[in-house]
């Protein structure tokens, strides 16, 4: 029984030791005089003198006085920091560059009646619990948040002044405020505050939940980060809506016309409301390692682009959900199409990138010139444009495949340098509207089976596959351009084949049925292992000949044959 009140009587003097000590480390500090956070500026009472209080610590709740600027000129932290809101003279916090304040709880910067007070974090971090721009309401800015390009991170709410836009939150630069909080009654929104944003700048919301979105205009990047639905009713983005972490939006924003929507995520997710299905913005981009999948068919409208960077992906999704371009596509990530539609439309010049779609490629523009610039591989091919000048151009050294049918109907194809493939059988080709300029590209008819060929002027025309490849009218090889016969056999039917000067047949494997003609001068090279001539050498054209064989292999002659050189 001893030991059991010899205990109790040492815990109640221990427990009186701690409320004594908690009573006395949780004090006031004033700023009293203008100077340093670690000069002798502070006080205990708001009249008292400079010098009499020790510098603040985290157990302080701090008053800067009327009239007081205090520089933060070392890393320091405080319970509490608030201005006097009855200050007849301007008072300033201002936070050196680099250096760090941290105020545990609220950071409350009232309206005083005829100064200003700021909290100049310029080029600093300021941390707070939250920001409270409330009391005496007006209409005239005397107090605010200024942000240069420093960070300030709150993981509380901002309040704002019920029903007015006197309190602001002003940047000058590429500085970054982070906002935690959820809603409260009076959260900092355009009907109680101003947020003034500038180019580079970064407003993030950070919280793990449901979280309103200040409605205000974004003139830099806005980030969504966290998760849990943020609530963007009256927000307007001119410059940088960032996606990042799992977060969603209840609607979509209104977007000015050089905004960009960005997804900054490692975590796959389906697109949401902030993906208009017409997007009027400048870009959307796609960024870091989750696949974003579509949740609808996208429309962009001329001038607006669609990027998916290295180690990033687009999934149309199971649903096939199809895509128009009419401004560029850059792809440097995995863009899994499926089986969507993918249209190049507008008239704007576009330089479209490679992907693979087991769907339609649709090509309607009204104007100008679509360039792939990378390797495309898809069924259809459809080649459907209005208003003169309409162009689709292959691109620069790149392989195009289509498995099903190129559907000609209006607008030019220009060949570039690339390899057109056409494998469907029999008609790769139907309808003969607009025009085809070969370029010094190459259209390869590869089908396992009976094609019947276009008849277009060619730079380079490919035989390979197997069956007979049969021209569909008047074919003509250009000038300095090459018949490659690969495989297959390829018969004149009804119609010529014309070998412009100085053009060249090369045959590897299979043959040839159809005599060449025309006034100009070819040339025929074999290569691989032995071969007995077609009647690639039957044209009255023939000029040099050269055998590329093995040593042990030979060409056979059915005929004697007259031309300019032999190699």
């Amino acid at each position: 029984m001893k030991k059991f009140l010899l205990k109790t009587k040492l815990l109640a003097i221990l427990l009186a030791m701690n409320l004594f000590i908690a009573g006395t480390a949780f004090g006031q500090r004033f700023a009293v005089a203008t100077g340093n956070w670690n000069g002798a500026i502070w006080a205990t009472t708001a009249g008292g003198v400079a010098g009499s209080a020790a510098t603040p610590t985290i157990a302080d709740a701090v008053t800067i006085n009327s009239g007081v600027t205090v520089t933060v000129n070392v890393t320091a932290d405080c319970a509490s920091l608030s201005f006097v809101q009855a200050a007849t003279v301007n008072s300033t916090v201002n936070i050196n560059t680099g250096i760090t304040l941290t105020v545990a709880g609220v950071l409350a910067i009232p309206r005083p009646g005829a100064s200003t007070n700021t909290m100049a974090v310029g080029a600093g971090i300021l941390n707070a619990g939250s920001i409270d721009f409330s009391l005496n309401a007006g209409t005239t800015v005397r107090h605010r948040l200024t942000i240069s390009t420093g960070t300030v991170t709150v993981t509380g709410s901002v309040i704002g002044s019920a029903g007015n836009t006197s309190p602001s939150i002003i940047f000058s630069g590429a500085g970054l405020l982070q906002l935690g909080g959820a809603t409260t009654t009076a959260i900092f929104t355009a009907a109680n505050g101003t947020l003034t944003t500038v180019a580079g700048s970064r407003v993030e919301y950070t919280a793990a939940g449901a979280q309103t979105i200040g409605n205000f205009t974004y003139i830099g990047t806005l980030i969504l980060s966290g998760s849990g639905v943020k609530t963007t009713t009256g927000v307007t983005v001119n410059g940088t809506l960032s996606m990042e972490g799992t977060s969603t939006v209840s609607a979509a924003p209104t977007y000015g016309g050089a905004a960009t929507l960005q997804y900054n995520t490692a975590t796959a997710r389906t697109a949401g409301a902030e993906w208009v299905n017409t997007f009027t913005g400048a870009a959307v981009v796609i960024t870091n390692t989750g696949v974003i999948t579509l949740n609808a068919a996208k429309v962009f409208n001329a001038n607006d682009d669609l990027t998916i960077n290295p180690g990033a992906g687009l999934n149309t999704s199971g649903t096939n959900f199809g895509l128009t371009f009419g401004g560029e596509f850059i792809n440097n990530g995995i863009f899994t199409a499926n089986a969507s539609t993918i249209t190049i439309n507008g008239n704007a010049t576009q330089n479209i990138g490679g992907f693979t779609s087991t769907g339609l490629v649709s090509v309607t523009k009204n104007g100008g010139t679509a360039t792939f610039t990378g390797n495309v591989n898809a069924d259809d091919l459809t080649m459907n444009t209005t208003g003169g000048g309409t162009t689709l151009n292959l691109g620069v050294g790149l392989t195009h495949t289509f498995t099903g049918t190129w559907t000609r109907t209006a607008g030019t194809v220009n060949g570039g340098s690339s390899t057109l493939n056409l494998s469907a059988t029999p008609g790769p080709i139907a309808g003969a509207g607009g025009t085809f300029t070969a370029g010094t590209g190459t259209v390869e008819y590869s089908g396992a089976g009976v094609q019947t060929l276009a008849g277009l002027t060619y730079f380079n025309l490919t035989i390979s596959g197997s069956g007979t490849k049969t021209l569909g009218a008047n074919t003509t090889i250009a000038n300095n351009g090459t018949l490659n016969l690969a495989g297959g056999t390829l018969a004149g039917g009804a119609f010529t084949l014309t070998m412009n000067s100085t053009s060249n047949i090369t045959r590897s494997a299979g043959d040839m049925t159809v005599t060449p003609s025309g006034a100009g001068v070819y040339n025929v090279t074999y290569t691989g292992a032995t071969k007995t001539e077609g009647t690639e050498l039957a044209g009255t054209g023939l000029n040099n000949l050269t055998l590329n064989l093995t040593p042990a292999e030979s060409l056979n002659l059915t005929a004697s044959r007259t031309l300019l050189t032999v190699r």
